[in-house]
């Protein structure tokens, strides 16, 4: 005979479409107010959906040579790319070793206030951001793909 329990879900999960940092709790208030763990239904914002798919199709050379080495598990860890998570589009995600992979490129040296304020929320969510840049890719791949393996060896002590 199996037996299941329903457990209630979270108030976080109430309001489909409100979008993270909106999210409602009676058990949260302005002063002690933390971000919710990223979840499914806050990442189906079409318009990022529709983005995610364009930047799939039109990835750099760079992203490229790092996906062929991340695709199909190849390090040990499963990731996707171009990922939507909450309101940004991140270039490789490895959901269970919570590890962001950016890839940047001499757009970023411009953005470094808006690339810090990302990486903040990430870390408020508990995810890591790991960042590389273009020329590291292009010319060491090796100690590029090493880093990336260290990063998911401290993420998960065990692999």
């Amino acid at each position: 005979m199996d037996i299941f329990f329903l457990l209630p879900l979270p108030h976080f999960f109430w309001g489909r479409g409100q979008g993270l940092g909106r999210f409602r709790s009676p058990h949260l208030n302005a002063s002690n107010r933390q971000m919710p763990p990223l979840t499914l239904h806050e990442q189906r914002n079409p318009e990022l959906m529709r983005r995610a798919l364009e930047l799939r199709e039109r990835m750099t050379p760079e992203e490229r040579v790092i996906w062929q080495e991340l695709r199909g598990n190849r390090l040990g860890a499963h990731f996707r790319r171009q990922q939507v998570l909450a309101p940004y589009i991140v270039d490789f995600y490895g959901h269970a070793a919570r590890l962001v992979v950016e890839i940047d490129g001499s757009p970023h040296r411009a953005q470094q206030g808006y690339d810090r304020m990302r990486d903040d929320y990430f870390m408020r969510c508990g995810i890591r951001v790991l960042r590389l840049s273009n020329v590291s890719v292009r010319n060491d791949l090796a100690s590029v793909i090493f880093a990336i393996r260290a990063a998911l060896r401290r993420q998960n002590p065990n692999p």
